[in-house]
């Protein structure tokens, strides 16, 4: 049995290095969650980006690896 760390956070995309953003769109926020081996995700409107909540940390984009070039 191997564990993986997960942790909640704002979905990464990988390609662009921001958040997924999202506009009032819980179902696409959770689906996207869910693919990625998360629990649970909704679009978090004040930062209108996709939360996502027991994703592996790999998924979720963070603050101090952020290349998204001041962008969302």
């Amino acid at each position: 049995l191997i564990g993986v760390k997960t942790d909640n956070g704002y979905l990464l995309d990988k390609y662009a290095g921001c958040k997924v953003w999202c506009v009032i769109n819980n179902e696409s926020c959770n689906s996207e969650c869910k693919i990625r081996r998360g629990n649970y995700g909704y679009c978090y409107f004040w930062k209108l980006a996709c939360y996502c909540e027991g994703a592996p940390k790999s998924e979720l984009w963070h603050y101090e690896t952020n290349k998204c070039n001041g962008r969302m």
